[in-house]
Order: structure tokens, then sequence, then C-alpha cells
């Protein structure tokens, strides 16, 4: 099946346009990441986080500050978090928390 010109080119602008919103969404995440959320949003924000942004340091210096949370589910997310990321730096940061 031939795909038409024109849908082909909109390709790299919905990638595009993604990439945008999921920098919109990052502040949000951390909002809804934060101490005084319900734990149900907070795991939800977590594990999104660990999907954008794979580059951002602050992101990950946020999920690894969660790893001392009292909340197993918590603690379960940014584990998850970090792994997914595949930022060996953030073995370095967990052990001087």
């Amino acid at each position: 099946m031939r795909i038409p010109a024109a849908a082909s080119c909109a390709t790299p602008h919905f990638a595009l346009s993604a990439r945008s919103a999921d920098d919109k969404a990052v502040p949000l995440l951390l909002e809804w990441s934060s101490v005084g959320r319900p734990v149900e949003s907070r795991t939800a924000a977590i594990y999104s986080l660990a999907r954008l942004q794979k580059d951002n340091k602050e992101i990950t210096k946020q999920i690894v500050s969660y790893l001392t949370e009292p909340r197993h589910p918590i603690r379960m997310a940014s584990i998850y978090a970090l792994g997914s990321r595949g930022d060996a730096s953030a073995i370095q940061r967990s052990k001087l928390s």
C-alpha cells in the first residue's frame, strides 16, 4: 500500500508537536509527583516522568529524592522510573541522599 505524500509529510510535524506537548507536561507532572498529592496521582506522575526528557538531570534528581519516601508505592515508582530513564548518574545521587 502506498502512503500519500501528504500523510508522509505530516509525520515529522506530528513528532515535533508530540515532543512539544511532552515538554509542556513536565512541570505539571513534577507538581503532581510532589508530596501532598494523592499517592495514586503521584505514582502515575512519576511513571510518566520516567519516559520524558530522559536527558533532563533535574527530572532525574527529583525522582531520586522520592527514594526516601515513607510510602512504598512512591519508592517503587521511583525505582522503576530511574531504571527506565537509564541514567547511571542517578546511582551516585541516590548514594549521596
